[in-house]
């Protein structure tokens, strides 16, 4: 029984953050959102990805990428506990049964020997990504990225950027150091 309450098979609750969504009036007002630590070892977190995946088959394929990589973890094909995998949820609670419809953006995270973070993959809901007037909610890679930064506050944090990307992560404290290579300077 000590042992079954040590273990987690279930998304991990990290920070409560904020995100922006559109009113009937036309202002944007926060909105709650959860970061969460998603287990690899959890056939419901699996699933609430795979939902991701499918329901986000119009956007960028970062969805699919994380998905992926993530089945591969949970499947025992790769193991690596440097490797982990994040989601923004509108859900309050009941983490231990994630709900996909309720995923605003899923981050896909590499922790480096020493101090040393890099992000892999970052993806919103394709319908309220980063460029998009008038979308109905903002700031969710915001949120995730600040999560992050707050999370892993003694690390350096690196990712490769995309074009479209980089005037994102400038805003956000990043540094263009080559081509699409860039750092978080504190």
């Amino acid at each position: 029984c000590f042992i079954r309450n040590m273990i987690s098979f279930k998304a991990n609750y990290i920070n409560d953050t904020n995100i922006k969504y559109l009113n009937k009036n036309g202002n944007y007002k926060n909105m709650p959102a959860r970061l969460v630590e998603l287990d690899i070892d959890s056939d419901l977190d699996l699933e609430a990805l795979k939902k991701v995946e499918k329901n986000w088959k119009k956007g960028d394929d970062y969805a699919e990428y994380i998905c992926r990589a993530f089945k591969e973890y949970h499947d025992k094909i790769k193991i690596n506990e440097a490797e982990k995998f994040y989601a923004l949820t509108s859900q309050y609670g009941g983490y231990e049964n994630l709900d996909g419809n309720k995923i605003l953006g899923v981050a896909q995270v590499y922790k480096e020997a020493g101090d040393s973070l890099e992000i892999e993959f970052l993806q919103t809901n394709p319908q309220y990504k980063y460029g998009i007037e008038n979308r109905k909610i903002k700031h969710i890679g915001k949120a995730i990225t600040l999560s992050l930064k707050k999370l892993y506050k003694n690390n350096e944090i690196s990712l490769f950027s995309t074009t479209v990307g980089r005037p994102f992560y400038k805003k956000l404290g990043f540094e263009t150091v080559i081509d699409a290579f860039m750092v978080l300077k504190h």
